[in-house]
């Protein structure tokens, strides 16, 4: 769990998928914030609230509505990359890392 806490930029993802924030920073004991960059668009799915690793490919993560869904999830290096429960994938790049050449 400790190597998924820090501030993470969303890298990209499929259609469907800017309901996910910009930027999401997973903190230690299980809490979360996220937040979309400017100009500001839509609320993010995922604004302030609760995470935590279920098992070795997936993570609970509550929503705006305080629903708790559980996504499939990768972590390889500095992506960490999500299916959420629609099948629609989407990712973000550690937010200090350097870029890849």
């Amino acid at each position: 769990m400790d190597e998924l806490v820090g501030a993470w930029r969303k890298s990209g993802g499929d259609a469907g998928t800017s309901v996910y924030p910009d930027e999401l920073e997973l903190r230690p004991a299980g809490r979360y914030t996220g937040r979309n960059g400017a100009p500001a668009k839509e609320h993010p799915w995922w604004d302030v609230g609760g995470w935590r690793v279920v098992s070795a490919d997936r993570m609970a993560i509550s929503t705006f509505t305080d629903r708790v869904v559980e996504y499939r999830y990768t972590l390889e290096g500095d992506e960490l990359s999500f299916t959420d429960p629609e099948g629609r994938h989407f990712g973000y790049r550690r937010a200090d890392a350097q870029p890849s050449a």
